[in-house]
């Protein structure tokens, strides 16, 4: 007969692996903090965020950015304050480091999981992070749409029976051209173009997704900061033509790009108001990278960030 002590070690296990399956247990990095190389380079946002990178990484955008004219009524709720946009040529991976405001106070991290994972183009889904705040169309490819929208737009006929115009229904789709640089590179391989739909429920816009594997949501938590992290790995293989035209390493064909995005700040993480802390500022940390072990490098990256 098993002893007491069994069963309870069994009961143990069985609730573990349930819980598990849908949302990954944190990760306390503390334990596995690499030292402080010499050779790391420090960069800061205005508010005291800073994050520690090596050398071959360089600042490559603005300090202050926004979705293109045209996305913003559509982008997820979040309103950054400062953004720091980062490429490491040598690896081929871009980094995006940037504070903003918190709306997501009155929820939790299993609503903030279920919204990340839901259907492409609700708003609020990690696809559309990544599309709107990461890696957006061109202002010129914007510029481009908005036109061809416009046009479409103006209606050619009323309804002889007195009911909507056809442009309540209308719909322009646009797949973007992209400069060879790396930005438009991942830019590529998250999306094929931008719908723009108008109905009588109102405008939306939304990015045409490749496909995409979202991983469950992780937790990790390190020198006093809870991190939220959520992945997009492509399904399709990197192609010998945008290797060719991204300038890209022989060695990246077959590859799959993979997309990071973790939200955090200092613990416990604010999802009730405190009035104590609201100066607090929500961190965000974005990657794009190709090839395996992607996630591994992000999460070095990422506890690798500091506030004052």
């Amino acid at each position: 007969m098993k002893t007491a002590k069994q069963l309870a070690s069994a009961a143990t296990i069985l609730v573990a692996l349930t819980f598990g399956a849908a949302f990954r247990t944190p990760v306390p990095l503390q334990q596995q903090q690499e030292q402080h190389p010499a050779d790391l380079q420090r960069f800061f946002l205005e508010n005291g965020v800073s994050i520690d990178l090596g050398s071959n990484w360089k600042p490559s955008g603005a300090s202050n950015a926004a979705p293109p004219g045209g996305l913003g009524p559509y982008a997820p709720p979040f309103r950054f304050n400062q953004i720091l946009f980062l490429t490491n040529e040598q690896q081929y991976t871009l980094l995006q480091l940037a504070t903003s405001d918190d709306p997501l106070i009155g929820h939790d991290a299993y609503w903030l999981d279920t919204q990340m994972h839901a259907t492409n183009g609700t708003g609020m889904s990690l696809p559309d992070y990544l599309f709107f705040l990461f890696l957006p169309p061109s202002h010129s490819c914007m510029d481009d749409v908005l036109a061809k929208l416009a046009a479409a737009s103006r209606p050619q006929d009323p309804d002889p029976a007195g009911g909507e115009f056809s442009q309540s229904e209308l719909q322009v789709t646009y797949s973007c051209s992209y400069a060879p640089t790396l930005s438009d590179f991942y830019s590529q391989q998250l999306t094929i173009g931008i719908t723009f739909r108008q109905s009588l429920d109102g405008p939306r816009a939304y990015g045409d997704f490749k496909n995409l594997e979202l991983p469950p949501m992780e937790q990790v938590d390190f020198s006093g900061m809870t991190f939220f992290v959520f992945e997009a790995l492509s399904r399709e293989q990197i192609s010998e033509n945008a290797v060719h035209y991204f300038n890209l390493p022989a060695e990246t064909q077959g590859l799959h790009a993979d997309f990071f995005w973790a939200v955090g700040t200092t613990s416990p993480f604010p999802f009730v108001a405190d009035p104590t802390r609201k100066n607090t500022p929500i961190i965000h940390l974005t990657y794009a990278g190709a090839g395996p072990n992607r996630r591994a490098d992000f999460l070095r990256i990422l506890q690798r960030i500091r506030t004052q």
